[in-house]
């Protein structure tokens, strides 16, 4: 027997038997590895917890429907994987372009996991001492990102800080660049939850490391 087609294989993987492609795979290493890879697609699909990923537009079901030339672009029924076994009436059509449909699944499933969840939340930090400059903070992970516009020119820098006022403790995270930005890693050991603001400081360049007391901006930690 000649070696299967792709599709042939991908039917294979997806759950359809076919007793002539099985016996040719259970003799043929290569065809054998390239089942294994596509059943780990497979497998990897149905494992995938989606349930608090947005599901890919309409639009996206009808590039793969046109590229297969299928009638009515696939569906989503459920953000719940589906379970193993045989298709189910409603996948059965998907199935006469099996090769392209689980490259293309692959690629959504993908594009899903990069995207992962919602960003980072982002918190607008408020000017003080009469400062017309704006900003905002975003925590991502262990890195606090700030993001200003009009800090006026000055002598010494602009640093930031976390700052507990009620206990009256803060710590230096560093400063910001010639743009007003910066992304700053917290220190290994600090504690997120015991600082619930950001401070934006202008301070003198005089090797002192103490907050010099002139705060600019300041907002709440994001949570």
């Amino acid at each position: 027997m000649p070696h299967p087609s792709e599709d042939d294989l991908a039917l294979l993987a997806l759950g359809e038997p076919s007793d002539d492609v099985g016996a040719h795979v259970g003799s043929c290493p290569s065809c054998a590895r390239e089942l294994r890879a596509l059943r780990s697609t497979v497998d990897t699909a149905r494992r995938a917890d989606l349930t608090d990923l947005p599901l890919p537009p309409a639009a996206v079901w009808q590039r793969i429907a046109d590229e297969l030339g299928l009638e009515e672009p696939a569906r989503a029924r459920t953000a719940t994987p589906a379970r193993p076994g045989r298709p189910t009436p409603w996948r059965r059509p998907l199935l006469v372009g099996g090769a392209a449909l689980l490259a293309a699944a692959a690629s959504v499933v993908t594009v899903l996991a990069v995207r992962g969840p919602t960003a980072p939340p982002e918190v607008p930090l408020s000017a003080l001492g009469g400062s017309d400059a704006t900003g905002r903070v975003v925590l991502d992970a262990r890195s606090v990102v700030v993001e200003t516009d009009g800090l006026p020119e000055a002598d010494g820098f602009y640093e930031v800080w976390l700052l507990d006022l009620g206990e009256g403790r803060m710590v230096a995270l560093g400063a910001l660049d010639d743009t007003g930005h910066g992304r700053l890693t917290v220190p290994a050991g600090v504690r997120l939850d015991d600082y619930p603001e950001v401070d934006v400081s202008l301070e003198p360049d005089d090797g002192d490391p103490a907050h010099s007391g002139d705060s600019v901006l300041r907002g709440p930690l994001p949570g």
